[in-house]
Protein backbone atom coordinates (compact mmCIF):
# COMPACT_ATOMS: atom_id res chain seq x y z
CA UNK A 1 0.00 0.00 0.00
CA UNK A 2 1.27 3.48 -0.80
CA UNK A 3 2.92 5.58 1.88
CA UNK A 4 3.72 8.65 -0.20
CA UNK A 5 1.25 10.37 -2.49
CA UNK A 6 1.13 13.31 -4.84
CA UNK A 7 -1.52 15.98 -5.03
CA UNK A 8 -4.46 14.98 -7.20
CA UNK A 9 -4.41 16.95 -10.44
CA UNK A 10 -7.45 18.66 -11.93
CA UNK A 11 -7.85 16.13 -14.73
CA UNK A 12 -7.95 13.21 -12.28
CA UNK A 13 -10.45 15.03 -10.06
CA UNK A 14 -12.74 15.72 -13.01
CA UNK A 15 -12.53 12.09 -14.15
CA UNK A 16 -13.38 10.96 -10.62
CA UNK A 17 -16.42 13.22 -10.48
CA UNK A 18 -17.60 12.13 -13.93
CA UNK A 19 -17.48 8.45 -12.93
CA UNK A 20 -19.55 9.03 -9.82
CA UNK A 21 -22.14 11.33 -11.37
CA UNK A 22 -22.66 8.96 -14.29
CA UNK A 23 -23.17 5.91 -12.07
CA UNK A 24 -25.25 7.39 -9.22
CA UNK A 25 -28.69 5.83 -8.99
CA UNK A 26 -27.50 2.71 -10.81
CA UNK A 27 -26.66 -0.65 -9.23
CA UNK A 28 -22.96 -0.27 -10.09
CA UNK A 29 -22.53 2.99 -8.15
CA UNK A 30 -21.10 1.44 -4.93
CA UNK A 31 -18.50 -0.56 -6.85
CA UNK A 32 -17.57 2.50 -8.90
CA UNK A 33 -17.33 4.66 -5.77
CA UNK A 34 -14.96 2.40 -3.86
CA UNK A 35 -12.90 1.52 -6.90
CA UNK A 36 -12.40 5.22 -7.62
CA UNK A 37 -11.55 5.99 -3.99
CA UNK A 38 -9.00 3.15 -3.88
CA UNK A 39 -7.15 4.75 -6.77
CA UNK A 40 -6.78 7.90 -4.70
CA UNK A 41 -5.86 6.18 -1.42
CA UNK A 42 -5.80 2.38 -1.00
CA UNK A 43 -7.71 0.79 1.90
CA UNK A 44 -8.81 -2.67 3.04
CA UNK A 45 -12.22 -2.43 4.70
CA UNK A 46 -15.07 -0.17 3.67
CA UNK A 47 -18.63 0.30 4.90
CA UNK A 48 -21.64 2.49 4.25
CA UNK A 49 -23.62 2.87 7.46
CA UNK A 50 -26.73 4.81 8.43
CA UNK A 51 -26.60 6.40 11.90
CA UNK A 52 -29.23 8.26 13.87
CA UNK A 53 -29.25 9.58 17.43
CA UNK A 54 -32.58 7.87 18.06
CA UNK A 55 -32.53 4.67 15.99
CA UNK A 56 -30.33 1.65 15.52
CA UNK A 57 -27.71 1.92 12.77
CA UNK A 58 -27.62 -0.43 9.81
CA UNK A 59 -25.14 -1.26 7.09
CA UNK A 60 -26.08 -0.45 3.50
CA UNK A 61 -22.95 -1.72 1.77
CA UNK A 62 -19.40 -2.86 2.38
CA UNK A 63 -17.04 -5.77 2.85
CA UNK A 64 -16.94 -5.88 6.66
CA UNK A 65 -18.39 -9.40 6.74
CA UNK A 66 -15.24 -10.67 5.01
CA UNK A 67 -13.17 -9.69 8.05
CA UNK A 68 -15.46 -9.88 11.09
CA UNK A 69 -17.86 -12.56 12.31
CA UNK A 70 -21.60 -12.02 12.02
CA UNK A 71 -21.89 -12.37 15.83
CA UNK A 72 -19.72 -9.31 16.42
CA UNK A 73 -21.60 -7.32 13.79
CA UNK A 74 -24.91 -8.32 15.40
CA UNK A 75 -23.68 -7.20 18.84
CA UNK A 76 -22.65 -3.86 17.39
CA UNK A 77 -25.98 -3.28 15.70
CA UNK A 78 -27.85 -4.49 18.79
CA UNK A 79 -26.26 -1.96 21.12
CA UNK A 80 -22.50 -1.62 21.37
CA UNK A 81 -22.60 1.03 18.63
CA UNK A 82 -23.58 3.36 21.49
CA UNK A 83 -19.90 3.40 22.50
CA UNK A 84 -18.65 4.10 18.98
CA UNK A 85 -17.00 7.47 18.30
CA UNK A 86 -18.74 7.87 14.94
CA UNK A 87 -22.17 7.30 16.50
CA UNK A 88 -21.37 9.86 19.19
CA UNK A 89 -20.27 12.39 16.57
CA UNK A 90 -23.56 11.86 14.70
CA UNK A 91 -25.54 12.25 17.92
CA UNK A 92 -23.76 15.54 18.58
CA UNK A 93 -24.50 16.87 15.09
CA UNK A 94 -21.04 16.91 13.53
CA UNK A 95 -20.89 18.85 10.24
CA UNK A 96 -20.77 16.86 6.99
CA UNK A 97 -17.28 16.31 5.64
CA UNK A 98 -14.26 14.01 5.76
CA UNK A 99 -12.72 13.23 9.14
CA UNK A 100 -9.96 11.14 10.61
CA UNK A 101 -11.35 9.11 13.48
CA UNK A 102 -8.81 10.85 15.72
CA UNK A 103 -10.70 14.10 15.11
CA UNK A 104 -13.97 12.62 16.35
CA UNK A 105 -12.85 10.40 19.22
CA UNK A 106 -12.38 11.27 22.92
CA UNK A 107 -8.85 11.47 24.31
CA UNK A 108 -8.67 7.89 25.62
CA UNK A 109 -10.79 6.22 22.92
CA UNK A 110 -8.04 4.23 21.21
CA UNK A 111 -7.04 2.51 24.44
CA UNK A 112 -10.65 1.93 25.56
CA UNK A 113 -12.10 -1.53 26.15
CA UNK A 114 -14.63 -1.03 23.36
CA UNK A 115 -12.16 0.04 20.68
CA UNK A 116 -9.84 -2.88 21.38
CA UNK A 117 -12.47 -5.58 21.84
CA UNK A 118 -12.67 -8.29 19.18
CA UNK A 119 -15.95 -9.41 20.80
CA UNK A 120 -17.77 -6.08 20.51
CA UNK A 121 -16.00 -3.77 18.04
CA UNK A 122 -16.92 -4.63 14.44
CA UNK A 123 -13.65 -3.38 12.96
CA UNK A 124 -11.43 -5.51 15.20
CA UNK A 125 -11.00 -9.23 14.80
CA UNK A 126 -8.48 -11.95 15.51
CA UNK A 127 -7.58 -11.85 11.83
CA UNK A 128 -7.56 -8.10 11.16
CA UNK A 129 -6.43 -6.91 14.58
CA UNK A 130 -7.01 -3.30 15.48
CA UNK A 131 -7.01 -0.77 12.66
CA UNK A 132 -4.07 1.25 11.43
CA UNK A 133 -6.58 4.03 10.79
CA UNK A 134 -10.19 4.76 9.91
CA UNK A 135 -11.38 7.85 8.06
CA UNK A 136 -15.01 8.70 7.40
CA UNK A 137 -17.11 10.75 5.03
CA UNK A 138 -20.06 12.11 7.02
CA UNK A 139 -23.12 12.97 4.92
CA UNK A 140 -26.63 14.04 5.98
CA UNK A 141 -29.40 12.83 3.66
CA UNK A 142 -31.99 14.16 6.16
CA UNK A 143 -31.90 16.30 9.29
CA UNK A 144 -32.17 13.18 11.48
CA UNK A 145 -29.87 10.76 9.68
CA UNK A 146 -26.21 10.42 8.76
CA UNK A 147 -24.82 8.39 5.89
CA UNK A 148 -21.28 7.41 6.90
CA UNK A 149 -18.73 6.07 4.43
CA UNK A 150 -15.82 4.50 6.33
CA UNK A 151 -12.45 3.68 4.77
CA UNK A 152 -10.17 1.53 6.94
CA UNK A 153 -6.64 0.22 6.87
CA UNK A 154 -5.84 -2.89 8.84
CA UNK A 155 -3.22 -3.30 11.54
CA UNK A 156 0.32 -3.51 10.18
CA UNK A 157 -0.34 -0.99 7.43
CA UNK A 158 0.38 2.73 7.59
CA UNK A 159 -2.18 5.44 8.38
CA UNK A 160 -3.42 7.60 5.49
CA UNK A 161 -0.68 10.12 4.79
CA UNK A 162 -1.39 13.83 4.55
CA UNK A 163 -1.44 13.89 0.75
CA UNK A 164 -3.88 10.97 0.58
CA UNK A 165 -6.14 12.61 3.13
CA UNK A 166 -5.96 15.96 1.33
CA UNK A 167 -6.87 14.30 -1.97
CA UNK A 168 -9.83 12.52 -0.40
CA UNK A 169 -10.83 15.82 1.21
CA UNK A 170 -10.71 17.52 -2.18
CA UNK A 171 -13.27 15.00 -3.43
CA UNK A 172 -15.60 15.16 -0.43
CA UNK A 173 -18.31 17.29 -2.04
CA UNK A 174 -18.62 14.88 -4.96
CA UNK A 175 -18.59 11.81 -2.71
CA UNK A 176 -21.17 13.26 -0.32
CA UNK A 177 -23.50 14.60 -3.00
CA UNK A 178 -23.54 11.46 -5.16
CA UNK A 179 -23.79 9.05 -2.22
CA UNK A 180 -26.72 10.96 -0.76
CA UNK A 181 -28.45 10.99 -4.15
CA UNK A 182 -27.81 7.27 -4.63
CA UNK A 183 -28.85 6.04 -1.17
CA UNK A 184 -31.32 8.66 0.05
CA UNK A 185 -34.42 6.69 -0.93
CA UNK A 186 -33.08 3.50 0.71
CA UNK A 187 -32.19 5.41 3.86
CA UNK A 188 -35.51 7.20 4.15
CA UNK A 189 -37.59 4.06 3.61
CA UNK A 190 -35.58 1.86 5.98
CA UNK A 191 -35.25 3.96 9.14
CA UNK A 192 -37.94 4.97 11.57
CA UNK A 193 -36.62 7.79 13.71
CA UNK A 194 -38.22 8.00 17.14
CA UNK A 195 -39.62 11.34 18.21
CA UNK A 196 -37.91 11.88 21.55
CA UNK A 197 -35.94 14.48 23.45
CA UNK A 198 -33.51 11.73 24.48
CA UNK A 199 -30.97 10.03 22.26
CA UNK A 200 -30.67 6.26 22.22
CA UNK A 201 -27.47 6.57 24.25
CA UNK A 202 -29.13 8.75 26.88
CA UNK A 203 -31.93 6.21 27.25
CA UNK A 204 -29.46 3.34 27.65
CA UNK A 205 -27.43 5.27 30.21
CA UNK A 206 -30.54 6.22 32.18
CA UNK A 207 -31.49 2.56 32.63
CA UNK A 208 -28.02 1.17 33.44
CA UNK A 209 -27.80 0.04 37.09
CA UNK A 210 -30.48 2.60 37.90
CA UNK A 211 -31.13 0.97 41.28
CA UNK A 212 -27.48 1.47 42.26
CA UNK A 213 -26.15 4.55 40.46
CA UNK A 214 -27.24 8.16 40.50
CA UNK A 215 -27.95 9.91 37.15
CA UNK A 216 -24.60 11.74 37.55
CA UNK A 217 -22.77 8.46 38.03
CA UNK A 218 -24.52 6.93 35.02
CA UNK A 219 -23.32 9.85 32.92
CA UNK A 220 -19.76 9.31 34.14
CA UNK A 221 -19.99 5.62 33.24
CA UNK A 222 -21.07 6.61 29.73
CA UNK A 223 -18.17 9.03 29.30
CA UNK A 224 -15.57 6.59 30.62
CA UNK A 225 -16.74 3.73 28.43
CA UNK A 226 -16.83 5.92 25.31
CA UNK A 227 -13.14 6.67 25.76
CA UNK A 228 -12.90 9.75 27.95
CA UNK A 229 -10.07 9.90 30.47
CA UNK A 230 -10.81 10.98 34.05
CA UNK A 231 -9.48 14.44 33.16
CA UNK A 232 -11.78 14.61 30.13
CA UNK A 233 -14.74 13.53 32.27
CA UNK A 234 -13.92 16.36 34.67
CA UNK A 235 -13.78 18.89 31.81
CA UNK A 236 -17.06 17.66 30.31
CA UNK A 237 -18.89 17.87 33.63
CA UNK A 238 -17.10 21.01 34.88
CA UNK A 239 -15.83 19.32 38.03
CA UNK A 240 -12.37 18.83 39.51
CA UNK A 241 -10.36 15.84 38.32
CA UNK A 242 -10.13 14.66 41.92
CA UNK A 243 -13.93 14.71 42.18
CA UNK A 244 -14.19 12.65 38.98
CA UNK A 245 -11.79 10.09 40.48
CA UNK A 246 -13.90 9.87 43.64
CA UNK A 247 -17.03 9.32 41.52
CA UNK A 248 -15.22 6.57 39.64
CA UNK A 249 -14.23 4.75 42.84
CA UNK A 250 -17.77 5.07 44.17
CA UNK A 251 -19.18 3.65 40.94
CA UNK A 252 -16.90 0.61 41.19
CA UNK A 253 -17.94 0.05 44.80
CA UNK A 254 -21.66 0.30 44.01
CA UNK A 255 -21.35 -2.09 41.07
CA UNK A 256 -19.20 -4.53 43.06
CA UNK A 257 -16.32 -4.40 40.57
CA UNK A 258 -12.66 -3.41 40.62
CA UNK A 259 -11.90 -2.39 37.04
CA UNK A 260 -13.21 -0.52 34.03
CA UNK A 261 -13.00 -3.74 32.01
CA UNK A 262 -15.63 -5.28 34.29
CA UNK A 263 -17.79 -2.17 33.97
CA UNK A 264 -17.46 -2.35 30.18
CA UNK A 265 -18.74 -5.94 30.10
CA UNK A 266 -21.65 -5.05 32.40
CA UNK A 267 -22.66 -2.11 30.23
CA UNK A 268 -22.38 -4.14 27.01
CA UNK A 269 -24.59 -6.86 28.49
CA UNK A 270 -27.09 -4.18 29.49
CA UNK A 271 -27.34 -2.43 26.14
CA UNK A 272 -27.49 -5.65 24.14
CA UNK A 273 -30.22 -7.24 26.25
CA UNK A 274 -32.35 -4.10 26.57
CA UNK A 275 -32.23 -2.84 22.97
Amino acid sequence: MSTTSEKLDARAAVAFARELYQSRGRHEYPAVLFSALRKVAPFDIYTVTVFSASARPFFLFGNLAEFVSSKVIDKFLSGTYLLDAVYTACSEGVAPGLYRLTELAPDNYFSSDFYNSSDFHPCVSDDAGSLAEEIVYMAKPTDDLYLVISLMRRKGDTPFDEAEFDNLKLLQDVVIETSVEHWKQSVSSSVTVESSSQSTLEKAVATFAKDKLSPREQTIVSLLLRGHSTLSVAHNLDIAEGTAKVHRRNIYDKLGITSQAEMFLMFCAHIITTR
